[in-house]
C-alpha cells in the first residue's frame, strides 16, 4: 500500500504489514468494491423513492408484502454499509492522525447516515415507525458523491458559495426593508 495515504498504525495494533489491514486496503482500494458501494447506494435510494410508509397506515393487509420487502432492503443496504464502514476504518484507521477515517469530511457524513440507519432500523423495529430518520435515508445518496470527483468539486464550490449567497440574501432584505420603511413614511 501507499504509504503516504494510509496511517502507519490503525486502531493501535494493525500495522502497514499486517495481513488483515492489507486486505482490507485491497478491498476498500479496488475498483469493483468502489461500484458496487455506488451500486448499494443507488438501490437503497431507489427502493425509498418507491417506499410509501403511509400505505401500510392505509392499507395494512394489501402493503405488507410489498413493505417488508423494502424493509428487508433497507436492512441489506445499512448491513453492507456497516462492513464497508468497519473494512475503511480497519484500512485507514479511526480516529488519530491525518489520514484516518474521521479525518475526512465524507467519512464522517457516511459515518453519521450508517448511525441514522441503524437508529432507524433498530428504533422503527417496533410497531411505531420513526418518519423523521426514515427521510434521513434519502441523504445517502451523498455517499456516491465521493466516487464522482467532478461532481464532489461542484458540491464543495456549492458550499463555499452558499456563504456568499447568504450575504446575498442579508442585502436584499435590508435594502427590501428600507424601501418599504422609505414608501411607508412617504405614502401614510
Amino acid at each position: 500500500p501507499n504509504r503516504e495515504r494510509f496511517q502507519l498504525h490503525a486502531l493501535y495494533c494493525l500495522d502497514l504489514q499486517s495481513p488483515v489491514r492489507l486486505c482490507a486496503i485491497a478491498i476498500v482500494e479496488s475498483k469493483i468494491f468502489q461500484g458496487i458501494v455506488t451500486f448499494v447506494i443507488f438501490l437503497s435510494t431507489l427502493i425509498l423513492a418507491f417506499n410509501d410508509p403511509l400505505k401500510s397506515m392505509y392499507f395494512p393487509v394489501s402493503s405488507t408484502t410489498n413493505f417488508e420487502a423494502s424493509d428487508i432492503v433497507n436492512l441489506a443496504c445499512t448491513m453492507f454499509f456497516v462492513i464497508e464502514l468497519l473494512l475503511k476504518i480497519i484500512a485507514h484507521g479511526l480516529i488519530l492522525g491525518g489520514k484516518t477515517y474521521l479525518a475526512d469530511g465524507w467519512n464522517v457524513l457516511d459515518a453519521l447516515l450508517i448511525l441514522f440507519s441503524l437508529l432507524n432500523i433498530f428504533i422503527a423495529g417496533g410497531i411505531a415507525r420513526v418518519n423523521a430518520l426514515r427521510c434521513l435515508r434519502a441523504i445517502r445518496i451523498l455517499k456516491a458523491i465521493r466516487f464522482f470527483p467532478s461532481l464532489r468539486v461542484v458540491v464543495d464550490l456549492m458550499a463555499h458559495s452558499s456563504i456568499l449567497l447568504f450575504y446575498v440574501f442579508v442585502l436584499i432584505f435590508s435594502v427590501t426593508l428600507l424601501v418599504t420603511v422609505i414608501f411607508n413614511q412617504i405614502f401614510s
